[in-house]
């Protein structure tokens, strides 16, 4: 009997094993952010947030680190970059911040190397 191919990474899956990846793995002048905007919330919870700021389509994770500012927006293998996502991204490049899509603990650890932050810990090969 055949065992059943894995199930594909989720998307939730992969964000935990970032944020353990970035806890372990920043510079100690680096700070790193989720801002809690996926999910479905009834109308009053979605004005509320909407009123104090928060935007569609914001990434993932935000990283500051001597000055600059980095985001990352996580995707399963199979996840695609909603029109949100997209407007949020090109707001982000225009104002000087940096934006990736990721959809592996290697692609992150790459744009964190492409981004010239030092880490202090590599994913264990």
């Amino acid at each position: 009997m055949k065992k059943p191919a894995p199930r594909p990474e989720t998307e939730a899956q992969l964000h935990a094993k970032v944020t353990d990846y970035l806890r372990r793995s920043l510079p100690a002048d680096a700070v790193f952010h989720h801002s809690p905007n996926e999910g479905r919330r009834g109308w009053i919870a979605q004005k509320s947030l909407k009123t104090y700021g928060t935007r569609a389509g914001w990434p993932d994770i935000e990283i500051i680190w001597e000055g600059r500012f980095y985001s990352i927006e996580l995707k399963s293998k199979s996840g695609r970059v909603e029109d949100t996502q997209m407007s949020a991204m090109k707001d982000i490049t225009t104002a000087g911040g940096a934006w990736i899509v990721c959809r592996s603990l290697d692609e992150v650890e790459l744009a964190l190397n492409g981004w010239g932050i030092p880490l202090k810990a590599r994913i264990a090969a």
